[in-house]
C-alpha cells in the first residue's frame, strides 16, 4: 500500500468513515506501534492519533532492508520486542509490516492475536453493532467460528478461498446483500481492520486479551 503525501488527508478522512471514532476517542487508547520503517509510518501514526490513541511510536521514519534475510532478522527482533513491550505496559501492541499490507497484534498479556481472532471479533462487532447476520468465511475456517457466529443469531457463508472481492458490493468494507466479509478486509487494508477491532473492544468495555479468552478455543493456535 503507497501513501502519497497529499492523499493521506483523504485516506483517512475516508477510513474514519469506517469506525466509530466518538467511541475510539472518549476510551483514548494507550498502544505501543511498530512502523517497521515501512509506508505505513507514513500514515498509521496520524490515523491513530485522529481517533484519539496515544501511541508509542517505534520506527517511525521510512526505509528500505537491504536484503530479505535482513528484513526476517528484523521481524523476530520486532515480535520479540512488542511482546515484551506489551506485557510491560499492559498495553496492545502493534506491528505493520514493511509494506502496509501485513498486521501483527499482540494483546495486554503479550499473546499474539492470529487473523482467526481478528476475523472473529470481527464477526462479533457486526452481529452485535452493525446489524448484520450473514458473515462470510472461507471454506476452510475452523468450525469454532462459525459456532460464534450462529450462537450470536448470525449465519456463516462459506466461500472459496480463491474470492478476492465481495459479491454484489462495491466496497469491502461495507455490508453487501450478500454479508459481511472479515477474512477479506484483513487482507484489504488492516489499518481499517485494527481500528473496527478497537470498536468492538471499547463498545464491550473489555480488554483484547479478555476477549481473546472467551474466544472458541478451537480458534486459538498460539
Amino acid at each position: 500500500i503507497l501513501y502519497p503525501a497529499h492523499h493521506i488527508e483523504s485516506y483517512i478522512h475516508n477510513t474514519l468513515s469506517y469506525v466509530d471514532v466518538d467511541a475510539l476517542r472518549g476510551k483514548k487508547w494507550n498502544l505501543t506501534v511498530d512502523c517497521f520503517n515501512g509506508t505505513g509510518a507514513h500514515v498509521f501514526p496520524d490515523l491513530l492519533n485522529y481517533v484519539g490513541c496515544d501511541a508509542t511510536v517505534l520506527r517511525g521514519q521510512v526505509k528500505e532492508f537491504d536484503s530479505e534475510e535482513t528484513t526476517r532478522v528484523e521481524t523476530r527482533k520486532a515480535l520479540r520486542n512488542i511482546i515484551k513491550m506489551s506485557k510491560i505496559n499492559r498495553e496492545i501492541g502493534v506491528i505493520l509490516g514493511p509494506h502496509g499490507t501485513q498486521l501483527t497484534v499482540i494483546d495486554e498479556m503479550g499473546n499474539i492475536i492470529t487473523p482467526d481472532h481478528l476475523s472473529s471479533i470481527l464477526c462479533l462487532y457486526y452481529l452485535r453493532y452493525l446489524g448484520d447476520t450473514t458473515i462470510n468465511v472461507p471454506v476452510t475456517t475452523p468450525q469454532g467460528i462459525e459456532n460464534l457466529i450462529t450462537q450470536n443469531g448470525g449465519k456463516a457463508r462459506r466461500v472459496s478461498t480463491k474470492l478476492r472481492s465481495p459479491e454484489n458490493a462495491e466496497d469491502v468494507f461495507q455490508s453487501s446483500p450478500n454479508g459481511r466479509h472479515p477474512y477479506l478486509e484483513l487482507v484489504y487494508d488492516p489499518m481499517i481492520t485494527f481500528l473496527r477491532v478497537l470498536s468492538f473492544l471499547t463498545r464491550e468495555n473489555i480488554s483484547l486479551s479478555e476477549i481473546k479468552e472467551q474466544l472458541p478455543r478451537s480458534n486459538i493456535i498460539n
